[in-house]
């Protein structure tokens, strides 16, 4: 049985699916933060000296695996590939360059971050040289900007 051959969905297309996801991803992860700090203040309240819940032991691994799965996923439907050259940074660097933007910005910033490095990684894998000379100058400087700023920021 043949199936048709349908055309790729234009490059900004795809890059704003990645942007959007990659926003998502940021937000629901800050949001897990959020109610593991809730949930570790009022579970750990009475205890004097070291205090810790499963949130607190869950938090990491679960939101790697939920986001490594949502982008594995996105990347797959919107036909982003090389999926390495966009998961592999993004699993290295977003950690880091949430953690400065919610710690300076809160949760809406590090969701416009998580937004912003999802969008310019797919804009550099899936488009042609145009598109790699947009889409890799605004994740390096992404990168050198949270570098800057886990230096200058005090303690």
């Amino acid at each position: 049985m043949n199936t048709p051959h349908s055309e790729p969905l234009p490059v900004n297309l795809r890059a704003a699916g990645a942007a959007v996801t990659g926003g998502s991803v940021a937000l629901a992860a800050c949001s897990l933060f959020a109610a593991t700090d809730r949930r570790h203040e009022q579970s750990c309240a009475a205890v004097d000296g070291l205090c810790w819940t499963w949130w607190d032991w869950a938090a990491i691994p679960v939101t790697f695996a939920a986001g490594l799965t949502v982008l594995a996923v996105v990347c797959k439907v919107l036909d982003i590939s090389p999926r390495i050259a966009v998961i592999t940074p993004t699993v290295v660097f977003a950690p880091v360059l949430l953690g400065v933007a919610r710690s300076t910005g809160g949760m809406w910033a590090a969701t416009v971050a998580g937004g912003v490095w999802s969008g310019c990684l797919a804009l550099a894998t899936v488009g042609d040289r145009r598109h790699r000379m947009a889409g890799l100058p605004v994740a390096t400087a992404l990168v050198l900007a949270t570098l800057i700023l886990l230096i200058a920021l005090p303690g």
